[in-house]
Order: C-alpha cells, then structure tokens, then sequence
C-alpha cells in the first residue's frame, strides 16, 4: 500500500511546506470573509527522477488573495493635468450668494 498523500506532505522540505500551505491558507480565507470574493491555493508537486530508483519532488505553493474593490472616484482634470472634485471649467452656481454672505469655499464645499 502507498503512504498517504498527507504523510509525504510532510516530509517535503521538513515540514516547511505544511506551515507554508497553512499560513497561505489562513490567510485567502480571511481575505475571502473580508472581500466576499473567492481566492485559491495551490500546490504544484514536480516530481522528477533521478535514474536509480529514486525520485526527487519539488513543492511549490502560491496563493491568490482577493483583492478589496475601492471604487472609482470621479475627478475632474484643468488645463494643466491638476485633477479636482469639483470641475474648475463650471462656475459655482451660489458663488455671489456665498461671498455675501460670507460661506467659505470649503464650507459650500460641504454642502455640495
């Protein structure tokens, strides 16, 4: 009978590769709670012979973690590349009722 896939998993490279595949796989699951997107691990076992008898294998593990989406955010670009949240080429629609009375750009700002 052959020995179990998970005894010889942890012979390869002294155990390393279990704590490589369980820190891996700890954290795709907490990126996946924290995204709601799916992720992976895997592991690619190469095995190669060596011509007598004996066989060699090479263990490699990569993880892909879900990346969290943060939006798009609209800007709006001058004349000379300065990106701004509000378009400079539109005059503001309150500006003279503003300075008379006294509300400061930020502050109107706010209230856009």
């Amino acid at each position: 009978m052959s020995r179990l896939f998970t005894d010889i998993l942890r012979d390869l490279s002294g155990g390393r590769i279990v704590d490589e595949l369980t820190e891996h796989l700890a954290e795709v699951a907490k990126a996946v709670e924290d995204t709601g997107k799916a992720g992976a691990l895997k592991l690619t076992l190469k095995i190669s012979p060596n011509g007598d008898g004996s066989a060699t294998i090479e263990a490699t593990v990569s993880a892909t973690t879900p990346k969290p989406n943060f939006g798009k955010t609209l800007f709006f670009t001058d004349k000379d590349g300065g990106l701004h949240r509000r378009d400079p080429r539109q005059a503001e629609m309150f500006a003279a009722v503003n300075r008379a009375s006294g509300v400061t750009d930020a502050v109107a700002g706010a209230n856009a």
